[in-house]
């Protein structure tokens, strides 16, 4: 009787081919989900997504800001009117909506602005003044405007700048 090693003496199992193309399948697959997912650059793709959403959701919330922001007039002097009557009205709250959301400072700095000038009384020069503006330039295209006041020699004492709110129609001051 022979002897063989344990190596020999194994028999060849046959896998079934069908059993080996599903685990290639699977393995294959697996890999394929491992790179995509977890590689650099698919991170990096996921970040850009994320940040790009997060861009989106502010500017729509800054849209519907915007076309919320229905304060002022269809003409730039009827804006600066309605700003005034709302000073005489002693309204800083009013007041401070004729104001753009975007400017150079926001509505609520305007209120606490507007309602410190009324707590110390120098809301009657800029009612008087603010009637006294001249139009220098005014751009329907450019979408500003920019009114004047003068003292009695002629020389520019204040600059009054609007700019036009596309969203809500009306114009806006940006600056006084």
């Amino acid at each position: 009787m022979e002897v063989k090693s344990p190596i020999e003496s194994r028999e060849k199992v046959k896998i079934p081919s069908f059993v080996v193309a599903t685990s290639a399948t699977f393995l294959l697959v697996g890999l394929i989900v491992l790179i995509s997912y977890f590689s650099p650059s698919a991170r990096e793709k996921r970040a850009l997504l994320k940040n790009y959403n997060q861009a989106a959701t502010s500017l729509n919330a800054f849209e519907s800001l915007l076309k919320a922001d229905v304060y002022g007039g269809v003409k730039p002097e009827e804006t600066l009117a309605l700003f005034v009557k709302a000073l005489m009205a002693r309204d800083a709250d009013l007041a401070s909506k004729y104001f753009m959301v975007n400017g150079t400072m926001n509505q609520g700095e305007w209120r606490v602005g507007i309602q410190k000038m009324f707590d110390e009384n120098r809301a009657e020069k800029i009612i008087e003044e603010i009637p006294r503006a001249m139009p220098v330039r005014v751009s329907p295209e450019l979408k500003s405007a920019l009114f004047a006041v003068k003292d009695n020699h002629g020389e520019t004492t204040h600059e009054i700048l609007l700019n036009f709110n596309d969203w809500s129609g009306v114009w806006k001051i940006e600056s006084l």
